[in-house]
């Protein structure tokens, strides 16, 4: 039901190129179709995150983060057969005592069985790793994906805390990545450094650190004063700009 929100969420021009994905403890993942997108989204995170927690279910989650991946391709259900039809009868039957329960889950297992008939009918092939049904022309889904991101995430971290300065390409060289990897990699490690100022801890250091990432500048090449001085003038990260405002 909140994927079916989205729209209302979003808006309708942001909805056709992102949908929700799926969930990961407290963290909602959107699935964005590109860049463009993908940036515009960052900037209105703080934002999708208020609207979304104002939702009975959506209250649970803490945290939204975007992926990038395929658009979401709605293809028309394939009715099913009488045999189809009864057999999830039969199963409901069996299975869901309460009446009411019953017949809100037959009537979701038929919907979600006549859609996947329309996926396959359609070219929908299974995920070499998951094997869920995915569109054609890819060949691992957008969770399956999202969980190799991940692992690269925490190298490119390890990466960062040696030289905080490194851009994207630079990481390349190295570790093979997507930008969007780079940049959440890179975002949380800003979040924690100035969760780390924050509290004082070897604050000196962390806000050399912090103004090496933000400018791409050798942290060799960067005094505690000029850091001092830089800090005090720009916001430390993208999301301080929609707090302001």
């Amino acid at each position: 039901q909140l994927q079916n929100k989205w729209k209302h969420i979003a808006g309708s021009m942001i909805a056709r190129e992102s949908y929700i994905s799926f969930e990961r403890k407290q963290t909602l993942y959107i699935t964005v179709t590109n860049s463009v997108w993908m940036n515009h989204l960052y900037m209105m995170k703080a934002d999708l995150l208020k609207r979304i927690r104002e939702d009975d279910y959506g209250k649970k989650y803490t945290d939204i983060r975007f992926v990038a991946g395929q658009a979401k391709i709605e293809r028309p259900p394939v009715p099913l057969s009488d045999e189809e039809r009864n057999s999830i009868d039969k199963w409901t039957g069996v299975y869901i005592s309460d009446n009411n329960t019953r017949s809100l889950f037959t009537k979701m297992m038929k919907a979600a069985a006549a859609k996947k008939k329309g996926e396959i009918r359609a070219g929908w092939h299974p995920c070499t790793i998951c094997g869920d049904l995915i569109p054609p022309g890819i060949n691992i889904c957008t969770i399956c994906e999202n969980k190799k991101e991940q692992s690269q995430i925490g190298k490119i971290m390890l990466l960062l805390k040696e030289s905080p300065h490194l851009s994207h390409n630079e990481i390349y060289k190295k570790i093979p990545c997507k930008y969007t990897a780079y940049e959440e990699a890179r975002e949380t490690l800003i979040q924690r450094i100035r969760e780390n100022i924050y509290r004082k801890i070897d604050s000196p250091l962390n806000k050399r650190i912090l103004l090496s990432m933000i400018l791409h500048k050798p942290l060799k090449d960067i005094s505690l004063r000029e850091a001092e001085t830089a800090l005090r003038n720009i916001p430390e990260t993208k999301f301080d700009i929609i707090n302001k405002k």
